[in-house]
């Protein structure tokens, strides 16, 4: 190890730690931890993270019994999750995620539910199995389980309602089945919810809606029927248009510790080192739901990104939409809607992204100020959807005129690309964009 670093008093008080026992590595080319290292009675906070420390978790570190924060994510670690760190009662902070190449492997040793006093624990990014032990439910103060990318299965314990406290709950990217416990609408606290790329099979609860602090729900690609439940229009974090940018962290003095995200935006994945509190998204792309998205989803003025892509939704697209002014990313495509894109969308003055290919909609694309940036890739797979940007019709729908008038036809030049059809009638809409596109 190349540097070490002993916080001072001002850091001790910042994070609630009485004393100047604390330990941080800031620089390590190589090496592993040396057992010895548990002899530090009287350490309070270990902070070993970002580094090249290899070789195993030492069992000795459970000696270090008055530690209450324990940092050693992105790191070369490799082996088990020593059961034995479940003697530290003091710990409020376990953080051992994103263990790049050698990763941590093995299961979450129940013993960690002894650590009464957890606060986070993130175990995310590793190469873990097993099932997630139902003793977790004991870890009452735990605000922030992070347990993303690993090799985790069998379904969600209904235990884990018992972290009431429980404010951001990662398990995306696992192998977890079954169905989605409806004791989850116990968690009133629950702010963050990721559950995607997982194999869950049931359908959204009911109870989702008691969620009124939930700001992201990520449930894509999972293999979740039926429709969306219209309890989902109750999610108050996600209807308040007006709320205050704070970033949501565990411990006082969020520095050391803040909850990021990973969400796929605009078809690429996007990581947020941090999530803030303005931060809201539903992305229920990639499953088998079904039926008609609620009339009144548009309650949801808050939402900034919307995905409900790749399912079998069908009926109107909402008019409703048009009332969710703070939606900057909107996708429906590769679903089955029907009728005319809602007029009503013109007004959404932050979208920025916009997707509504493959499907059955028909009618001329609305055409206000907002919506003349979108590329006709948004809008393709529908082939009875016309109106600029799409290359064709851009003026009026396609008229087939009776066969003795075909001679009689006139080619609108200044509109070369809805040659050979009739005339447009004065009373046909143009817009400004597709006149100085075609012409």
């Amino acid at each position: 190890m190349r540097t070490a670093e002993t916080g001072g008093k001002r850091g001790a008080e910042e994070y609630g730690l009485v004393g100047t026992c604390l330990l941080q590595v800031r620089v390590c080319d190589s090496g592993n931890i040396p057992p010895s290292l548990g002899n530090l009675s009287q350490l309070l906070m270990l902070n070993l993270a970002n580094n090249n420390i290899a070789g195993v978790i030492p069992a000795s570190l459970s000696n270090c019994s008055n530690i209450v924060i324990l940092m050693l994510n992105d790191n070369l670690f490799s082996g088990n999750i020593p059961s034995s760190l479940g003697k530290l009662s003091n710990l409020r902070m376990l953080n051992l995620a994103n263990l790049a190449n050698n990763n941590i492997t093995g299961v979450i040793p129940a013993s960690l539910s002894n650590c009464s006093s957890l606060v986070v624990l993130n175990l995310g990014n590793n190469s873990l199995e097993g099932k997630l032990p139902h003793e977790f439910s004991r870890l009452s103060e735990l605000y922030s389980l992070v347990i993303h990318s690993n090799n985790l299965n069998a379904s969600l314990p209904h235990s884990m309602v018992n972290c009431s406290k429980l404010q951001v709950l990662d398990i995306g990217n696992n192998l977890f089945g079954g169905k989605i416990p409806t004791l989850i609408g116990n968690l009133l606290e629950l702010r963050v919810l990721v559950l995607k790329e997982n194999n869950l099979t049931g359908s959204i609860p009911l109870e989702i809606g008691q969620l009124k602090h939930l700001q992201i729900m990520l449930l894509s690609s999972n293999h979740i029927p039926a429709s969306i439940p219209h309890t989902i229009v109750f999610l108050q974090a996600m209807s308040n248009e007006s709320q205050n940018g704070f970033v949501l962290s565990t411990l006082r003095g969020g520095d050391l510790y803040r909850d990021g995200l990973d969400m796929d935006l605009k078809g690429t994945n996007r990581h947020y080192p941090y999530i803030l509190s303005t931060l809201t998204s539903i992305d229920l792309s990639n499953n088998e739901l079904e039926g008609e998205v609620p009339s009144n989803f548009g309650n949801l003025k808050g939402l900034r990104l919307l995905n409900l892509s790749m399912n079998n939704f069908n009926g109107a697209i909402p008019n409703s939409l048009g009332e969710m002014h703070q939606l900057e990313s909107l996708d429906l495509s590769r679903n089955h809607f029907s009728g005319q894109v809602p007029i009503e969308i013109e007004s959404l003055s932050s979208l920025g992204s916009l997707n509504l290919s493959n499907n059955n909609l028909s009618g001329r694309i609305p055409q206000g100020p907002y919506m003349t940036g979108f590329q006709a890739s948004s809008y393709l797979g529908s082939p009875n959807l016309w109106g600029c940007p799409l290359p064709k019709n851009c003026s009026w729908p396609q008229f087939v005129p009776p066969q003795d008038s075909i001679n009689k036809r006139k080619k609108i030049s200044k509109y070369p690309c809805i040659e050979d059809q009739e005339p447009a009638r004065e009373s046909a809409p143009k817009c400004s964009a597709c006149e100085s596109q075609c012409a």
